[in-house]
């Protein structure tokens, strides 16, 4: 159970933190940051995440079944994001090959028509 003395006081102090996050999410997004925009964007949203566990699904009383279920999942969705990335990331790698092919035969890919009219 919750370990909090008056739970209705954390809950309105963890929706006034995530009303904070949302505000801080929305002026971050007014800013060009380049690559490090995913960087501030996943942080921001990585805790909200952690609050809404923590105490909304109420992890942080739990037992320790809960828990291991908890970890069980990031690890299994931790498997999922690292498959997906190496997918996504060497599917350049066949076309490479086959754009420098490409470039160097042109004729080997698009040959021209053959012009029937002229004798052998």
């Amino acid at each position: 159970m919750m370990s909090a003395a008056n739970p209705v006081k954390t809950y309105v102090a963890v929706y006034a933190a995530l009303l904070v996050l949302l505000a801080i999410s929305v002026c971050a997004a007014e800013f060009d940051l380049g690559r490090g925009n995913f960087v501030v964007s996943l942080a921001i949203a990585s805790a909200k995440a952690l609050l809404i566990v923590l105490f909304f699904m109420h992890v942080r009383g739990g037992a320790v079944l809960v828990k291991l279920v908890l970890i069980a999942s990031l690890f299994w969705l931790a498997i999922m994001f690292t498959l997906s990335a190496t997918d996504y990331g060497t599917r350049h790698w066949g076309h490479e090959r086959q754009h420098q092919n490409e470039q160097a035969r042109p004729d080997a890919i698009n040959p021209k028509p053959m012009d029937d009219s002229k004798p052998l």
